[in-house]
C-alpha cells in the first residue's frame, strides 16, 4: 500500500506499483530461470527449519533453487524474482524429490485414519496436516481386545500403539485392526493360590511378578505399571494372562468357561471436537471405561450427556463397574471472547487460527495493546457491525503482508517526497512497513505526530516495535480517508461495506475495474474471516 498525502487538502491519493507487498504488478511479475547444472536436481529438499547460506542449493516443488544469501524459513517461490531464492530450472520425476508436479503441489495434505471394530484411532477420519509438519496417531484396543496390526500407506508397521508421520509431503493413510485377546493354549486354570490374588485396582502400582485377578482371569505384571488395565495391553504388553479361575468372575473366578459378558457404550460428539474412544465401544462386565473429550482449537466442552443425563462440561468421564449398555455424548461451543473492544470480538485462539504461519513479530498481545490507542475500533455499533469491522481490518492487512508474513516491503524504495513539513531524514527510506505497509515520508510524519513517536526521524521503529507497527495500521484505519472519501472505520460502522475500505487503502489502482483480481483477493480474505467470526459479510463487498 502506497499513500500520498497533500498537506492542506482533505484527501490522500494512493500510489502503488502492485497493490501488494512485493512492489511488482502481478501482470508483470516474471521468474528468472537459469539452466541446470549436473547434479542440481540431486540437491537436498528444502526444509523450513534449516539455515542456508549464499550458494546452497535445494529442490522444492519440482524445481532446483540456489540461495543468493543467508536465509532460514523463506520458502523458494517465483513470487519475487529478486528474492533470496534463484530458480535454476525444472527437474523431472517425483515432485517430493525435486521432480515436476506441474506447479500444483498443495500446502496441506490429508491423512485418512480408520480403525476396525473393537478399537479406536485418534485422531480419526480425514486429518489435515500442513506440508512439512508431523502428526502422531494413537491406537487403542477396547477391553478384551488387542491391536492386531497397523498399516501405513498400505504397509504393515506391526501392532504399535502409536505412529508418527514426520515431515509430511503427501497424502497418506493409516488403519488399525483389532482382535480378541487369545485364550490360553493349554486351558490353564491357574496355579494353586493364583486365584486368591487381589483384584486389579487402577490406582494401585504393580511391580514385575505381582499377580492380580480381573474379569475372571489371573494376570501377572511383567514390569512396573499403574493404570494399565489387564486385557487391554496386547499379548506383548505389561500384563501376562496366567489362566481362568473358578468362583466369582468379578474377583477372578470361573464364569463357566464362557467369554465374560460384554456391554456396548455408544459414544458420539457434536461438531468442533471429538470423543475418544468413539462409536460402539465394547466393555466387559464389571470393567471400567474412560472417555476423553477433545475440543477443536477455539472451542470448549459445553455439556456431556450420560445415559440421557447432563453431567456438565467435564473433560473426561468414566463408566465404573459396567453392568449394562450405555450412551455418552459431548457437545462443544466456541470459547467466549473476554474483555471489551477488540478482545471481546477476537480471541487469541481465533487469531492464531486465522494466521497460523505468521511472522512471530506480529503478536496478539501487541495488537490488543495497540487497539487501546483507538478505542472506537471494534467498539462501535452492534455486535454484527463490530465483527464485520474486525474481519475487514484483518482481511486488508492479510492481503498487504501475505498473511502477516512480511514486516517490511520487499521493494524498499526511497518513497521520499519533497516537503517543508515532513523533510526526509538523511539516509532514511520510507517504504512499506507494518501490517498496513505504511509508506511515504509524510505519512510517517503524520502517524508519528498522532502517536507521539519520532517516525519521520526513525521510520525503522515501525519494523522494530510490534506494538508501534499495529498502532500505525490502526491510525490509518481509524483516521485517514486515503484514496476514498472517508476512513475505513467510518465505512464499516456506517454500513457502506467492505468495498469502501479497499477504495481507501488502494482504490486508485484496484477499484472501478482497475485490478479486479486484487480486489477479489481482499474480498476472499474478508468472507473467510467473517465466517470464522460468525457473521455474514453484508452488502457492498467490492469496489
Amino acid at each position: 500500500m502506497k499513500k500520498y498525502l497533500l498537506f492542506g487538502m482533505a484527501f490522500i491519493i494512493m500510489l502503488s506499483c502492485s497493490g501488494d507487498i512485493t512492489g511488482v504488478d502481478d501482470a508483470h511479475r516474471v521468474s528468472s530461470v537459469t539452466s541446470l547444472d549436473a547434479g542440481d536436481c540431486a540437491s537436498p529438499a528444502w526444509n523450513g527449519t534449516s539455515v542456508y547460506t549464499g550458494g546452497n542449493k535445494v529442490v522444492h516443488n519440482g524445481y532446483a533453487w540456489r540461495a543468493r544469501w543467508w536465509t532460514q524459513g523463506d520458502e523458494p517461490s517465483t513470487a519475487n524474482q529478486w528474492g533470496v531464492w534463484e530458480r535454476l530450472g525444472q527437474c523431472s520425476g517425483d515432485p517430493e524429490n525435486g521432480g515436476d508436479d506441474g506447479g500444483t503441489t498443495p500446502t496441506n495434505y490429508t491423512i485418512t485414519a480408520t480403525a476396525s471394530a473393537n478399537g479406536t484411532i485418534s485422531p480419526s477420519g480425514s486429518v489435515t496436516v500442513a506440508q512439512g509438519d508431523s502428526r502422531t496417531f494413537t491406537v487403542a484396543a477396547n477391553s478384551g481386545y488387542e491391536i492386531s496390526d497397523v498399516t501405513v500407506n498400505g504397509s504393515s508397521v506391526g501392532a504399535v500403539e502409536s505412529y508418527t508421520f514426520t515431515n509430511v509431503n503427501g497424502n497418506g493413510s493409516i488403519s488399525a485392526t483389532f482382535s480378541p485377546i487369545p485364550s490360553d493354549d493349554d486351558g490353564d486354570t491357574g496355579d494353586t493360590g493364583d486365584c486368591a490374588s487381589p483384584s486389579w485396582n487402577r490406582s494401585s502400582a504393580y511391580t514385575g511378578g505381582q499377580e492380580v485377578a480381573h474379569n475372571g482371569y489371573i494376570w501377572r505384571a511383567r514390569w512396573w505399571t499403574q493404570g494399565d488395565e489387564p486385557g487391554t495391553t496386547g499379548q506383548w504388553g505389561v500384563w501376562e494372562r496366567l489362566g481362568q479361575c473358578s468362583g466369582d468372575p468379578g474377583n477372578g473366578g470361573d464364569d463357566g468357561g464362557t467369554t465374560p459378558t460384554t456391554y456396548t457404550i455408544t459414544a458420539t460428539a457434536s461438531s468442533n471436537g471429538t470423543i475418544s474412544p468413539s462409536g460402539s465401544v465394547s466393555v466387559n462386565a464389571g470393567a471400567n471405561q474412560t472417555f476423553t473429550f477433545n475440543p477443536a482449537n477455539g472451542y470448549e466442552v459445553s455439556s456431556v450427556i450420560v445415559n440421557g443425563n447432563d453431567i456438565g462440561a467435564v473433560s473426561t468421564y468414566t463408566f465404573n463397574n459396567v453392568g449394562s449398555n450405555g450412551t455418552i455424548s459431548v457437545n462443544f461451543r466456541a470459547v467466549p471472547s473476554t474483555g471489551t473492544g477488540l478482545a471481546s470480538i477476537l480471541s487469541e485462539s481465533m487469531f492464531n487460527e486465522m494466521f497460523p504461519n505468521r511472522n512471530p513479530f506480529y503478536t496478539y498481545a501487541d495488537l490488543i495493546s495497540a487497539a487501546a490507542s483507538y478505542p472506537e475500533f471494534a467498539n462501535t455499533g452492534d455486535l454484527t457491525t463490530r465483527k464485520r469491522e474486525v474481519a475487514a481490518f484483518l482481511a486488508n492487512i492479510a492481503h498487504e503482508t501475505g498473511n502477516l508474513v512480511y514486516v517490511e516491503e520487499i521493494y524498499r524504495g526511497e518513497y521520499c517526497q519533497s516537503s517543508h513539513i515532513a523533510p526526509c531524514a538523511p539516509g532514511k527510506r520510507y517504504y512499506g512497513r507494518g501490517p498496513i505497509q505504511l509508506s511515504w515520508n509524510y505519512n510517517y510524519h503524520a502517524a508519528g505526530v498522532a502517536l507521539g513517536l519520532p517516525l519521520l526521524e526513525d521510520p525503522d521503529l515501525v519494523a522494530r516495535d510490534p506494538k508501534v507497527a499495529w498502532q500505525t495500521s490502526l491510525w490509518f484505519w481509524v483516521t485517514q480517508p486515503g484514496a476514498g472519501a472517508r476512513p475505513c472505520h467510518v465505512s464499516m460502522v456506517t454500513g457502506l461495506g467492505f468495498g469502501e475500505t479497499v477504495r481507501s487503502i488502494n482504490g486508485s489502482l484496484e477499484c472501478n475495474g482497475a485490478n479486479p483480481s486484487l480486489v477479489q483477493r481482499r474480498v476472499d480474505y474478508y468472507v473467510r474471516f467473517c465466517s470464522m467470526l460468525g457473521v455474514d459479510p453484508g452488502p457492498n463487498t467490492h469496489c
